[in-house]
């Protein structure tokens, strides 16, 4: 039940700080298993960005610090699509390639949670990429694949009435953490500000950092640096940060009609599923990074189908938007204009299940790449500059290593000969491209962009002398000190980081549960 009042007693609760992505699907799996829980959130149900004097960005250019998070209820769910996408066995066992960190939990073990945390979403049945191999090489192959989108991606709409209604429940809303307090190796008190007071709590039984890559990174260097901090000597806190590398490639040309009926989203029980392609190897590579691309659609169409969307979310009530009767009003009327381009999607949908693209749309190869992960990239907090809350500014100094280039390369070489040899289309690469394929500069790196998959910075590892978490996420050399969400992940895969996120999260609901 949500309380307008701090309790600063919550006996042996789990205290969950942080009510976006991870921790509303923490929380709610607690609750499920009979757990008391304490759910602290720094915003209310109103989502809203960052303040911009609790960030800044050192390094290489970073969108998603800034516009890729939203602070509130559900998190980033405020602002994501819910696309869903496993880690292959490739991504997890590969062992020292790039002299990037090792995984050290099993892929088999990973997939066990993936279908528990797709059934906790909704997803009632077996769900499976439908993998196609489109080319193969000696140990490598070009697959064809879909990923899987959320109906309802706000996970605020999923779990957090239950949350609120549940007797076993506290939820603290508009309250900021700002340190940890220790005893030996035990956290024994939380400090908060709420409403303008500055309160602690205690005598809960654990605490579960879900608050974000950056924000989680922020509160373990703040308190890493007290002398009575059990974790004050791990020097790999806000280390190995990662992104997914976004790039345009170029554009698809001559692309026949079996193109647009093979790659354009599809509807199949009632899931939209979007088509991708991604490298997948047999054998173990020291080269191998993770590559999948997609293609991006443009037509006059999109804005009239942009309108459509907004003005069924209006109607059905799952636009985040407090639009008066006269907007939507208006955006119906834009609606109406838009019939005639809207009915030949109406009528895809219903004859094939498939999402309806003009053959006159201009076609972007987009590519998402793995980044090596090194640990100079890295999350660190200021020494001069405070948010209003009084803790210390988050500095991101993201860099690249610029390796990742080679696999690429040949990723989109390839996926152009087999579009050609099938008669699919042809690709025509952008101008950066075709320079850095002859010289091998480095200067690609200037058109690589983020994709708001924040992670690492508190990756697991076998011992704190190589990371900061241990197999079943709890802090090295702490009791009770858990973390969740992509910040743990050692390497970042070919693939959006939430559907492994949640999955680890899951697993770790089991076991605090059962200590």
């Amino acid at each position: 039940m949500t309380n307008q009042t701090i309790n600063p007693i919550v006996k042996d609760s789990i205290v969950v700080v942080g009510g976006g992505t991870m921790g509303l699907f923490l929380a709610h799996e607690l609750m499920l298993r009979g757990k008391k829980v304490v759910l602290i959130e720094s915003g209310n149900e109103q989502a809203k960005s960052f303040d911009q004097d609790e960030y800044m960005n050192l390094g290489h250019a970073h969108n998603g610090i800034s516009i890729g998070r939203a602070k509130g209820i559900g998190g980033t769910t405020n602002l994501w699509g819910g696309q869903l996408t496993q880690f292959l066995p490739i991504d997890i066992e590969s062992k020292g390639n790039f002299d990037q960190p090792d995984w050290i939990i099993s892929w088999s073990e990973l997939n066990e949670y993936y279908s528990k945390a797709y059934k906790k979403l909704g997803f009632h049945e077996e769900v499976s990429d439908h993998v196609e191999k489109l080319d193969t090489w000696p140990g490598k192959t070009l697959e064809f694949f879909y990923t899987h989108w959320l109906k309802q991606p706000n996970f605020k709409n999923h779990f957090y009435k239950e949350l609120k209604d549940s007797d076993l429940v506290e939820v603290y809303e508009n309250t900021t953490v700002t340190d940890l307090n220790f005893s030996d190796k035990k956290c024994i008190s939380i400090d908060i500000t709420f409403n303008g007071q500055n309160v602690s709590i205690k005598d809960f039984d654990k605490i579960v950092l879900a608050n974000g890559t950056f924000e989680i990174c922020r509160l373990l260097l703040t308190s890493a640096n007290k002398s009575d901090c059990p974790f004050s000597d791990n020097q790999w806190i806000g280390k190995y940060y990662q992104d997914h590398l976004s790039l345009r490639m170029g554009v698809v040309q001559n692309a026949s009609k079996e193109f647009f009926k093979k790659f354009s989203n599809i509807i199949r029980n009632g899931n939209k599923l979007q088509p991708k392609l991604r490298w997948n190897l047999s054998e173990p590579d020291s080269s191998y990074i993770g590559v999948s691309g997609y293609f991006s659609f443009s037509s006059d169409v999109t804005q009239h189908l942009d309108n459509f969307k907004q003005f069924a979310k209006a109607v059905m009530g799952r636009s985040q938007d407090s639009s008066s009767i006269k907007d939507k009003a208006l955006l119906f009327v834009k609606v109406v204009k838009a019939l005639p381009q809207i009915m030949p999607l109406v009528f895809r949908y219903l004859k094939d299940n498939q999402i309806y693209v003009p053959f006159n749309s201009k076609i972007i190869l987009c590519i998402q790449a793995q980044q090596i992960s090194i640990k100079d990239s890295e999350i660190t907090i200021s020494k001069n500059e405070f948010d209003k809350n009084g803790r210390p500014k988050v500095l991101l100094n993201w860099k690249l290593d610029g390796r990742e280039f080679d696999s690429i390369k040949e990723f989109c070489h390839k996926l152009d000969n087999y579009l050609r040899t099938n008669q699919l289309g042809n690709l025509v690469f952008d101008d950066w491209f075709k320079k850095e394929s002859e010289k091998n500069s480095g200067d690609w790196l200037e058109n690589a962009g983020d994709i708001y998959h924040q992670a690492g910075g508190v990756i697991m590892s076998r011992s704190k002398d190589e990371g900061v978490l241990d197999e079943n996420l709890k802090i090295h050399d702490t009791d009770n000190i858990f973390v969740c969400g992509p910040c743990v992940l050692p390497t970042s895969s070919y693939a959006n980081t939430g559907l492994t996120a949640l999955a680890l999260t899951y697993r770790l609901a089991e076991n605090i549960s059962s200590r």
